[in-house]
């Protein structure tokens, strides 16, 4: 399949166990909502082959779902049809594992363009790991306005991972905190 658009909101804690206020003020649905804008745009007002595609194959320990079913069914809840509209990819575990799934789906279907969608907090990171790994055809996005409520406990660890990232791979110890995050994932733990 040559797909023209392919919009990718970024999976971050998607759960609700641990999170304040109502789902639809959630950093994580927020920047669904945008991608779901962006799809319908380039879809609609373009009449491109458009594609909008998470991927997570992460569940939380305390979560009672999988992480990529949390965007299922918001998703199916604005009338997305799996396959013909969005795709979940079930793979990827952490930040680095998703988008290596994301850009793997994107050279196997012939993307042209790839827009990642993200929180706030995670944009920076974002756009750090894409620019580190020679990503081309890449536009970033971010919600305008408000952009949700953050995962209370994540916050901390969001702003000191944007600043720490680039040095963990200057330093060349991606590797080394791959292999640590992966060791808490495959407990259920961030």
């Amino acid at each position: 399949m040559n797909i023209d658009y392919l919009v990718v909101p970024l999976a971050k804690s998607a759960w609700p166990e641990g999170r304040l206020g109502y789902l639809e003020d959630q950093d994580w649905y927020c920047a669904l909502r945008y991608a779901i804008r962006l799809y319908t745009t380039a879809k609609y007002d373009n009449n491109l082959v458009v594609r909008l595609l998470t991927a997570s194959g992460f569940q939380h320990a305390d979560s009672s779902l999988p992480e990529i079913e949390q965007y299922r069914i918001v998703l199916e809840k604005y009338a997305f049809t799996e396959g013909e509209d969005y795709i979940l990819l079930r793979e990827g575990i952490d930040t680095f594992t998703q988008l290596d799934a994301i850009f793997k789906y994107a050279k196997e279907n012939h993307v042209k363009e790839i827009h990642l969608v993200s929180t706030r907090l995670h944009y920076l990171r974002i756009r750090w790991i894409c620019w580190r790994d020679g990503r081309k055809n890449v536009m970033h996005h971010t919600p305008k306005g408000f952009g949700g409520i953050p995962r209370l406990s994540e916050i901390k660890n969001d702003i000191i991972l944007t600043i720490l990232m680039p040095i963990i791979d200057i330093l060349g110890k991606r590797a080394k905190f791959q292999a640590y995050v992966a060791s808490r994932r495959a407990k259920g733990k961030l």
